[in-house]
This record gives structure tokens, C-alpha cells and sequence, in this order.
């Protein structure tokens, strides 16, 4: 069964990259981690490991991370536990995008 896996970007080099394909989160509903890491690499213009290649700053660390197994997943999307509809949004942290198994994608503003 699909479950959602969040993307949280760290703003490596002091800011965060929004576009149409990202924002300061991306959750992905996907069949597990790896599937979810697949779609955000080659879909969704996540990329990871980026500090290795010099491409975002060392010193604050990458800006995204790998899913590492499926302890995370949710059944809903989901940020640091709580449904979108409960998420704040703060001075930095204002949306989020939802990408859907069926190709929707939706832009969530938090409260």
C-alpha cells in the first residue's frame, strides 16, 4: 500500500530554491523509500548528496536528504507528525507540495 514520504529542504547557502517542482517541503506518495527517492531524483528535482559534489554549501550541509528505509511513512501527508491542516507556517516555512501516485501534485499554503 502507498504511503507519503517528506522531503524537508535545508536552506544550504542561506536560502531555500522554490519553483513549479519545489518548495520548502515536498512529500511524495510512493510504494516505499526507494520508490519515493526515485521520484524525487528523477521527477520532482530533488536532488541529494550535493555537499560531495561542491555544489551546496559544506558548512550548512545538504539541502535534501535520502528516505533511509520506511519508518517514516505516512498514511496521510504529513510534516514532523502532524497533518497539513495543523502546520504553521513560519517566516521562512510558508507551502508545501503534495505529489500523488496518480500524477496530481498540489501547493499547500500552511496556516
Amino acid at each position: 500500500m502507498p504511503k507519503f514520504y517528506t522531503y524537508i529542504q535545508n536552506n544550504s547557502g542561506g536560502s531555500f530554491i522554490v519553483n513549479d517542482d519545489v518548495c520548502e517541503y515536498v512529500i511524495i506518495e510512493a510504494d516505499n523509500y526507494e520508490h519515493a527517492n526515485w521520484l524525487a531524483e528523477k521527477k520532482y528535482g530533488i536532488y541529494f548528496d550535493e555537499c560531495n559534489q561542491g555544489l551546496d554549501c559544506s558548512y550548512c550541509g545538504d539541502r535534501w536528504n535520502k528516505q533511509w528505509n520506511n519508518n517514516y511513512a505516512t498514511d496521510v501527508p504529513m510534516i514532523y507528525g502532524k497533518p497539513l491542516s495543523e502546520v504553521e507556517k513560519s517566516y521562512y516555512r510558508k507551502n508545501c507540495i503534495v505529489y500523488y501516485l496518480d500524477g496530481r501534485k498540489e501547493l499547500i499554503d500552511l496556516k
